[in-house]
């Protein structure tokens, strides 16, 4: 009896150890104020609900979509997410940074190629330093995406 007790309660702590991080990710929610741009022109990036500590540096860059899952997580590392910060690949272009109590970044778009750009931050402060994105995985160009603005099409 006191087995299966202790065999339920090891399965309780293990499902809440990976419900837990998805419900604080369900917060995190990096969405931009327009879906299209040019270069030069002014953008904001929000970030949701996601930072309960006020007081963190956050470090906010733009990601052409295409190689997004290979800077969120490492080539060689499956579903394990990144520590920051990214790494220097073209595409990824650093824009700006702000404090965790900001409710987002307003930026000038540098001169990037073409194409939809996702929002990536990094918290290097926080208590885990991951690099963070609405979408996990890669977008190519072309794939359809439901307008949510949580990409950025750049055109010129």
């Amino acid at each position: 009896m006191a087995r299966t007790r202790n065999l339920v309660v090891l399965l309780v702590l293990l499902v809440g150890a990976f419900v837990l991080p998805a419900t604080a990710n369900a917060k995190l929610a990096l969405t931009f104020d327009r879906a299209t741009a040019l270069p030069g022109q002014r953008i904001y990036v929000s970030f949701g609900e996601y930072f309960t500590n006020k007081n963190n540096v956050v470090h906010v860059y733009i990601v052409h979509a295409p190689i997004l899952g290979n800077v969120i997580r490492p080539a060689a590392g499956g579903g394990i997410r990144r520590l920051g910060p990214p790494p220097r690949l073209a595409g990824v272009h650093k824009v700006g940074r702000t404090l965790s109590s900001k409710p987002g970044l307003s930026f000038r778009l540098p001169k990037v190629r073409p194409g939809r750009y996702a929002a990536v931050i990094w918290c290097s402060t926080c208590q885990y330093p991951y690099l963070l994105a609405s979408h996990q995985g890669g977008i190519p160009d072309d794939a359809y995406i439901r307008p949510t603005r949580t990409l950025l099409r750049v055109s010129r």
